[in-house]
């Protein structure tokens, strides 16, 4: 009504206050316009009302959202709870408008919206809760169900309001809710309006993201409007009224409100006054109704008194109990009080007209029993099963006397604690398990030690989330010291290696989580000279159990449900991911150990990993159907399970999903990042988005494409917090798809003194995994770009970053663009390198021949390439004219743009070189255009420049290419030059000015003529002859 939070017809003695605002017209006009504008689409917009105690916001709040024609949810903050205003204006969602859509929107994220609000699983349905979660994870997870709620509700036609009042009382959880709302990809048709006191943290906190618009308590003429409105008269016949009114409340209109009742109540707008000073002169909202409280009978001041520590919502069954009375009475005492302005009463019982109203009535009870009073109230409310007696009990602990008592008390916290956690409010479950181990009894660890373990486990992982890693190792140290059951050390020693993971820092100690595994019997060495001989020996046992197996042996048996296995499995599972850092051996034995403990006692969703890395340390070792039933077991196992985004990316990065489809490979990651991000793991989902990015490039997708996928990492490192790792790594992929698209991938950010730093250690080899990824796609892009010498040192860098991983994708990536680095620098190497780089071609050509065989459809053109190469390095003309076109087609059999293009080129180049000029056209043509649909103009121009100095004049490019049909003239100059240098010790073969094929004995470096001859050397760097051309001196020997 303008003069608090209630919006109804009030009546005192012979008073009648009108239901609507007064003054407020020019704030109203501007909500109606925040709110058409809600309507167009765009950014949300998000204003602020803030203003003193009782200068109406709420109530204008509520004005404005009666008239609004779209959808309206409102709560209000509550102090000490996690997300209050949030869940209040969710849980007033209409179950029957929930459509199949909106369920779908949210997605396997609806679990966190039902731990919101329990009452939205009859939208959602039953889903199991995500379980241990990293906090900033489970945050994450939280904002993203909420932002898809609110984006599948709002629409153009009726825009969302969501209001979200005494923004002061936020927590820490909800304003990061509403700064990712605020602040991530926008969500259009969406207003969101708050009600705050004025300069609280919470505003500020949220800073320039929200309009602020301040409300001043009411001008003269609205106070005057009102008191004529209310007493039925003419405005300036109150006119001496209102100056008093004005002079005593402020014009704030709560207390002109109160004033009036008061008066009212004293028979002093009639006439009648009861007393002579009723009301003091400037007194506050809070004294006046103070006042009025006081006039009250006793035992109506006693049930006010009771309910006030109840909260804002009173049930008159709670309150009835703590009042030791009847709900009959509690409704015969109350519902009076409706009239008067101190209660509302609604289908759930009473709230306060005003929380000013609610802290007048907690002083009526004296500070001494004010504890008393609360800890009846906790009781009440908890035999009522009410989630909120844990607030009350904890407030009164020092009460609690009875040992069980303060058990169930411990055991309150950290259920609520957990609760918190899943929500992703540390801060608040921080606070539970602190009070959770105040309220443990004495000697729990004999009479409560599984609670008692719980807690500091519970406790240890929040202070550390909060920085305070000294305080969690103590705890975890107690625990220790204080259980002697197995179970419960293998749970601390499993959090104490866990720990450094929720922070991110994956290659921590990992003695704690071994530990445990050993206090489990799992044979684990106690030295690192005893991993590779336990790691061999391990792999040798799993291969044999698993040949002959089939998926149903692996994952149709029943689920594993001893305790010490599940325990084992799941340790595995949190310490294998670490892996990629770690020794070999380490990983190998890991895997094994988790593989044969799925093997004896039937799987659970945390084998997916060990099979995961199974499969990939099976593919190094080339069992490609063992691997590939670890691959195809792990992904029956993961679905929907918080394993899903580490299972797809470790699977991803091996080779048997590439035996089954290129897309099917990407896609992997592809669904690795989308699983990550759903479950609030925005951290792996950016490495993920990075890992599919470089993929998606590697396997020949449209760089504007690939360009497309770089922008938006940027975006997402804006909305959801910087990594410097992945900003690195974003960068060096912006900068190769801008030089070989040779525009740029539009302006980003400037580079950071962090970023640089980590490009450098990158770039040098020392970050491990991202250095060898980042480097092979630099790598290729040297190689296309025609930037040899800089190809080596990338190749041999990454090389020494990761000389193992026979079996994964990156690898075999970096084999092909090594070897054609190695071939076309061969061509100038003195003997003795030419000699070296042909050993390493043989490794390398059989490293690509296998993979080849095993995945056609990625490595079939890249083993043909790279044969090509040597057959030209060798002088073997027609193997290599057939391994070119056999490239080409391979590559343009399977769609790879980039594949074809590069074996056209090399192809081209190699008909140029032997002066065939058509042939070398038609081939390089083949290649720009191929260039040009990938998406790379650098290419195209490069190659312009080549065509425009083999022909002035465009040559089309056949329909079918056939370098071994263009080169068959040779096949008989080859065969009578056999025959000419058959006897020639050291032959020198010469193209004269005719193109005719000659030997000539002649020793030495020279020819007939003192042309200059180059020498010619076989695959293993051993002189066989020299090769002249007097006529055609700028064409290079091959």
């Amino acid at each position: 009504m303008g003069l608090g939070k209630v919006s109804t017809i009030e009546e005192g003695a012979h008073l009648r206050l009108p239901d609507r605002l007064y003054g407020r017209e020019a704030r109203l006009a501007r909500l109606r316009s925040l709110y058409e504008r809600a309507s167009t689409g765009g950014k949300p917009a998000a204003v602020c009302l803030t203003g003193e105690p009782g200068v109406g916001k709420s109530a204008l709040l509520d004005a404005f959202a009666a008239h609004v024609p779209g959808p309206v949810l409102a709560g209000t903050f509550e102090p000490d709870v996690p997300y209050s205003a949030v869940s209040a204006a969710l849980a007033r969602l209409d179950p029957g408008t929930a459509t199949h859509r909106l369920v779908e929107a949210v997605g396997a994220s609806a679990d966190a919206l039902i731990d919101l609000v329990p009452a939205l699983r009859d939208v959602f349905g039953a889903r199991p809760a995500v379980a241990d979660l990293p906090a900033h994870h489970a945050r994450a997870r939280t904002q993203l169900a909420v932002r898809r709620l609110v984006t599948e509700i709002a629409d153009a036609a009726r825009p969302l309001l969501l209001i979200l009042d005494d923004l002061h009382l936020a927590d820490p959880a909800s304003l990061d809710l509403l700064a990712a709302l605020l602040g991530g990809p926008p969500i259009g048709y969406l207003l969101i309006l708050t009600a705050s006191a004025p300069q609280s943290p919470a505003l500020r906190a949220l800073g320039h993201s929200v309009t602020t618009l301040s409300l001043r308590p009411l001008p003269d003429s609205a106070l005057t409007g009102l008191l004529a409105d209310a007493l039925g008269t003419e405005c300036p016949d109150v006119e001496p009224l209102a100056r008093q009114v004005a002079a005593s409340t402020g014009s704030n209109p709560l207390s002109v409100r109160h004033f009036l009742h008061r008066l009212a109540d004293a028979r002093i707008l009639t006439g009648e006054p009861e007393e002579a000073n009723p009301v003091g002169t400037g007194d506050s909202a809070r004294e006046l109704i103070g006042r009025r409280l006081a006039a009250l009978p006793a035992d109506v001041r006693s049930m006010l008194a009771t309910a006030a520590p109840i909260g804002a919502h009173v049930d008159p069954a709670v309150l009835a109990t703590v009042a030791r009375t009847s709900a009959e009475t509690v409704t015969a005492t109350l519902d009076p009080l409706a009239p008067k302005g101190f209660l509302i009463r609604d289908d759930h019982g009473y709230r306060w007209t005003h929380d000013e109203v609610r802290q007048a009535a907690l002083a009526l009870t004296p500070a001494d029993e004010r504890d008393a009073l609360r800890l009846r109230i906790g009781r009440a409310l908890l035999s009522d099963g009410r989630p909120d007696a844990v607030t009350h009990l904890n407030a009164t602990m020092h009460l609690l006397d009875d040992p069980d008592e303060r058990a169930r008390l411990a055991d309150l916290n950290l259920a609520a604690g957990q609760l918190a956690q899943r929500c992703g409010a540390p801060e608040a479950a921080r606070a539970h398990y602190a009070a959770g181990l105040a309220a443990l009894p004495d000697d729990p660890w004999r009479h409560w030690p599984d609670l008692a373990v719980a807690l500091h486990i519970r406790a240890a992982e929040a202070e550390h989330v909060a920085g305070d890693s000294t305080r969690a190792l103590q705890l975890l140290d107690r625990a220790m010291v204080r259980t002697n059951v197995d179970l419960s050390r293998v749970e601390v020693l499993a959090v104490h290696a866990n720990l450094p993971k929720l922070r991110g820092e994956w290659d921590a100690d990992a003695e704690p989580g071994l530990r445990a595994l050993r206090l489990l019997g799992i044979d684990l060495p106690d030295s690192a000279a005893g991993w590779r001989t336990a790691a061999d020996a391990a792999l040798v046992t799993m291969r044999h159990r698993l040949s002959g197996l089939s998926l149903a042996d692996l994952t149709a048996r029943p689920p594993m449900t001893d305790r010490r296995a599940l325990a084992a499995a799941t340790l595995i599972a949190t310490l294998l991911p670490s892996a990629l850092v770690r020794p070999p051996d380490w990983q190998a034995l890991l895997a094994a150990r988790g593989v044969a403990l799925a093997l004896d006692h039937g799987a659970t969703p945390a084998s997916a990993i060990p099979y995961a890395f199974a499969g990939l340390i099976l593919a190094d070792q080339r069992e490609y159907d063992s691997a590939t039933l670890c691959m195809d077991a792990a992904l029956t196992l993961v679905p929907d399970t918080r394993y899903a985004a580490q299972t797809m990316a470790v699977i991803a990065l091996s080779l048997p999903p590439w035996r089954r489809s290129v897309p099917f490979a990407v896609g992997l990651l592809r669904e690795a990042y989308a699983d990550a991000l759903r479950r609030g793991d925005q951290q792996f989902a950016k490495a993920n988005w990075i890992l599919y990015q470089m993929h998606l490039f590697a396997s020949g997708t449209h760089l504007d494409a690939v360009a497309q996928e770089n922008r938006a990492v940027w975006d997402f490192l804006a909305q959801h917090g910087d990594d410097p790792i992945v900003a690195m790594s974003n960068r060096a992929m912006a900068r190769i798809l801008d030089a070989l698209r040779g525009t740029g991938t539009d302006a980003t950010r400037p580079e950071t003194p962090a970023e640089a730093q980590l490009a450098e250690a990158c770039r040098a080899g020392t970050l491990g995994h991202a250095s060898s990824v980042v480097l092979t796609r630099a790598l290729a892009c040297a190689v296309l770009l025609g930037e040899y010498d800089e190809a080596l040192n990338v190749a041999e860098t990454a090389q020494s970053v990761e000389p193992h991983g026979r079996g994964g994708f990156t690898a075999a990536d970096r084999w092909f663009y090594h070897a054609l680095t190695l071939t076309v620098l061969s061509d100038t190497a003195p003997p003795e390198q030419r000699r070296a780089w042909a050993a390493k071609l043989d490794e390398l050509q059989a490293a690509l021949d296998v993979w080849a065989t095993a995945a056609p459809e990625a490595f079939g053109y890249r083993a043909l390439l790279v044969a090509a190469e040597r057959a030209r390095l060798s002088g073997a003309v027609d193997h290599a004219v057939n391994q070119y076109s056999r490239a080409i087609a391979a590559a343009r059999e399977h769609g790879c743009l980039p594949g074809e293009a590069i074996s056209a080129e090399l192809g081209g180049r190699y008909a140029a070189a032997r002066g065939f000029d058509e042939a070398a056209v038609a081939y390089l043509r083949r290649a720009r255009m191929c260039y040009e649909q990938w998406g790379a103009a650098r290419k195209v121009e490069q190659l312009d420049q080549v065509l425009a100095r083999l022909s002035g004049q465009p040559v089309p490019a056949p329909d079918a290419l056939d370098l071994l049909a263009a080169l068959q003239t040779t096949q008989t100059r080859y065969s009578l030059l056999d025959a000419a240098i058959a006897a020639l010790p050291v032959p020198v073969v010469v193209l004269d000015a005719d193109r005719n094929l000659r030997a000539s004995s002649v020793p030495g470096t020279a020819v007939a003529g003192d042309v200059p001859a180059t020498p010619l050397y076989d695959a293993d760097g051993r002189l066989i002859g020299y090769v002249a051309f007097p006529a055609r001196p700028e064409l290079n020997a091959g």
